[in-house]
């Protein structure tokens, strides 16, 4: 069972929701324009494709966040973000703290932040009863997001943990394989080193053999003496042998 650390796994879907959220307004950004903007006889899915290609055009990759955006895109909190982010831009700041549109002439139609405005994000808020039915929805939506980080966060940390494992069987394996390969040369060589001196013995023993049946009749008395006392040597040498067990 895996145990997680909660100030990391925060963290870490923080840092992965920052990723998600810019990369999908970047998205939506290319998909209000087609939108706003539609070409004759296009269709919403016509729209999403001529979207991806934007996206991959101009960030040099792939959108891979779409699942996301079906969800997001719904989100009345995030979109009214969307329109804040868009809309700073077309504005100028006053010394009194209010904001002129520059889009309209000689920067009429000013707007007094202290004002209290309900729609001043973009979005009408409900009230009452929709109020509570849109607060639902909201929490569902950002459920559902929060989840869908989650479970990726879950199977990365398992895929890890996985190739985690695997590299530590290989390498137990390798350790295997190595020692049973060190195994299998110490065999051969001490086999050989075996077989070596039983080849030797073998010429010894030859060699032993054709002294002990030498005839010795017609040598002369040194030479004689000579091969009678290697005679007697090597019958020492065999007595000696079997009594040990060689």
């Amino acid at each position: 069972m895996v145990v997680y650390d909660a100030t990391r796994n925060y963290n870490s879907l923080g840092c992965r929701w920052g990723t998600i959220s810019t990369a999908v307004g970047k998205f939506h950004g290319f998909w209000e324009q087609l939108e706003r903007n539609p070409q004759s006889g296009s269709t919403p899915e016509d729209m999403i494709k001529q979207a991806r290609r934007m996206y991959k055009e101009l960030g040099d990759q792939p959108f891979r966040y779409e699942h996301c955006w079906e969800i997001m895109k719904n989100n009345p909190k995030w979109c009214s973000q969307q329109l804040t982010k868009s809309g700073i831009s077309k504005k100028q700041k006053l010394v009194d703290g209010s904001f002129v549109d520059n889009s309209l002439p000689n920067g009429d139609n000013v707007i007094n932040l202290d004002t209290e405005i309900n729609n001043s994000n973009g979005v009408t808020r409900p009230d009452g009863r929709k109020a509570t039915k849109e607060m639902k929805k909201r929490a569902v939506i950002e459920k559902g997001v929060v989840d869908v980080l989650g479970n990726l966060q879950c199977t990365l940390e398992k895929q890890f943990d996985f190739n985690r494992e695997e590299l530590e069987l290989k390498k137990e394996k390798d350790k295997r394989e190595s020692e049973l390969r060190e195994q299998v040369i110490k065999m051969e060589l001490e086999l050989k080193e075996r077989n070596q001196k039983m080849k030797e013995k073998a010429q010894k023993r030859k060699e032993q053999e054709r002294i002990l049946n030498k005839d010795l009749t017609n040598l002369q008395p040194a030479v004689r003496e000579t091969f009678e006392r290697m005679q007697a040597k090597i019958l020492k040498e065999w007595e000696n042998d079997f009594q040990g067990g060689g």
